[in-house]
């Protein structure tokens, strides 16, 4: 089992008197433009300068509505303190960790410049996904909520597109929610039920539910516990197994997929007017599965497609070790 680093679905609580610029305060991009990317282990990592240095990797991580930056990244760029007044916290395992903000002057990723928003400082392993390749941090949902955000994994490439819109009306696009301005939440039919996902491409797992979810499904096989991840407040099982049901994804389907089932007390994401504390988590969807797409993100519009070349069912075989990211 992989290292679980320090946090999962972060979510911002506590006092202050301004939020962290999560979005920057504008973009340069005249017309649609391709990056290539590469993929590691499900998990899409996107070249970048910061304030004209780099490249940079960091993981394009649509559960982390942020920037998250290595503390030792924001030292080497001499980053200045964010906007941040007042003491700022994020839910992790076990309890509150006080977390802090550099703020980015410029963000370039291939051509598009992004202009002025705070970073996320979390202690990242440079290694993280082995040593052929640094990650440097995360980069994250609201980044790209003025922009057509389109995650090609198949053709291993990004396409930021300004000034345009999805329609509702094609058969790959489904409707999408962002509740709290910070996490897309999907809504998909398995069999006779419907399930609420957050788009996560920042977990290398197909399917990560949360126990509420899990107890509504019947299983082929297990679950079991998988194994042990580190934490940094102790140990937690994951276990894992698959289901009997298919889950529809737009015009797709995946058949009795191989899932991963969080424990009950392990946090996620905030459900709508309930304690950040304590609230409700959703089930997440991650590389695993989405690898299979391109899939285009329309925060703007609310609307999400996924394209794949093939009608033919999605298979999922044996079970597999997930790595997923716990800085969301």
């Amino acid at each position: 089992m992989c290292l679980v680093l320090l946090l999962m679905a972060m979510s911002l609580i506590g006092c202050q008197a301004e939020l962290p610029q999560a979005a920057p305060r504008q973009i340069q991009i005249t017309s649609p433009t391709t990056i290539p990317i590469k993929v590691y282990s499900h998990l899409p990592i996107v070249p970048v300068k910061i304030n004209g240095q780099g490249p940079y990797n960091l993981i394009l991580d649509t559960g982390s509505p942020t920037v998250v930056l290595r503390p030792d990244v924001a030292d080497e760029l001499k980053l200045p303190q964010g906007i941040i007044r007042g003491t700022e916290f994020a839910r992790s395992i076990g309890g509150v960790d006080t977390v802090s903000f550099r703020h980015i002057n410029q963000l370039t990723i291939g051509d598009v410049t992004c202009e002025r928003l705070d970073a996320k400082l979390v202690n990242i392993p440079s290694d993280y996904l082995g040593s052929s390749i640094r990650i440097d941090g995360l980069l994250g949902l609201r980044v790209f909520a003025q922009l057509l955000l389109t995650i090609d994994y198949p053709n291993s490439q990004l396409i930021l597109t300004p000034d345009d819109y999805l329609g509702a009306d094609a058969r790959d696009v489904i409707g999408a929610r962002l509740p709290d301005a910070e996490h897309l939440l999907i809504d998909l039919p398995v069999n006779d039920k419907v399930m609420t996902f957050t788009l996560d491409t920042g977990t290398s797992m197909g399917f990560f539910l949360t126990d509420t979810d899990a107890q509504r499904l019947t299983f082929a096989q297990g679950p079991i516990v998988s194994g042990t991840t580190n934490t940094p407040h102790g140990p937690v099982d994951i276990r894992v197994g698959r289901i009997n049901q298919t889950v529809q994804l737009a015009n797709q389907q995946i058949q009795r997929p191989i899932v991963y089932i969080r424990p009950g007390e392990y946090p996620l994401i905030s459900s709508e007017n309930q304690d950040p504390l304590f609230a409700d988590a959703t089930s997440l969807i991650g590389g695993e599965i989405l690898r299979h797409f391109a899939i285009t993100i329309d925060q703007r519009s609310r609307l999400v497609r996924f394209t794949r070349s093939s009608t033919k069912p999605i298979q999922m075989r044996g079970y597999s070790q997930p790595r997923f990211n716990p800085l969301d």
